[in-house]
C-alpha cells in the first residue's frame, strides 16, 4: 500500500499500455505519446514525457485488454512527479464507464491468476 493509495476514490490496477495524449496547442492539436501503468474507474497514472500542468485538460487515447477499439477519454491533470502523471477521467459517458469498469475486473481477475499460477510453481 503507498502513502497516498488510502485516500483514492477507487482501486488502481496495473494495465501496461501505451497512450496518445492530444493536447490543444496553438490552436492545433498535438500527439504525445505515452505509456499508462495503471487505472481506475476514475483516471489513470501515466508517464508522459512531456510538460503538462496540473489543471490541464487532455484527450486521452489508449488500448484496453480485452476491448478491440481504443478508448477516447477526456481528463485532466490532478498530480505530477517528473514525468508521471495523475490524471483523472472527466465527462465520461455511460458506455466508456462500463468499459473501464470491466476492463479493470479483467485486470483484477487477471492479477488474481498471477498470483495463483506464480505460487502454485514455488
Amino acid at each position: 500500500m503507498t502513502a497516498k493509495s488510502h485516500l483514492r476514490k477507487a482501486r488502481r490496477y496495473n494495465i501496461n499500455t501505451h497512450l496518445k495524449i492530444l493536447k490543444s496547442l496553438n490552436g492545433q492539436k498535438k500527439v504525445i505519446p505515452g505509456y499508462a501503468r495503471d487505472i481506475s474507474k476514475g483516471g489513470m497514472a501515466a508517464f508522459v514525457p512531456a510538460q503538462l500542468a496540473i489543471g490541464e485538460r487532455l484527450e486521452i487515447q489508449f488500448a484496453f485488454p480485452g476491448f478491440p477499439e481504443n478508448l477516447k477519454v477526456a481528463g485532466i491533470v490532478r498530480t505530477i512527479d517528473k514525468c508521471q502523471y495523475g490524471i483523472e477521467f472527466i465527462n465520461l459517458d455511460r458506455t466508456t464507464e462500463r468499459i473501464i469498469v470491466e476492463g479493470c475486473g479483467f485486470l483484477a481477475d487477471d492479477r488474481e491468476r498471477q498470483l495463483k499460477w506464480s505460487s502454485a510453481s514455488a
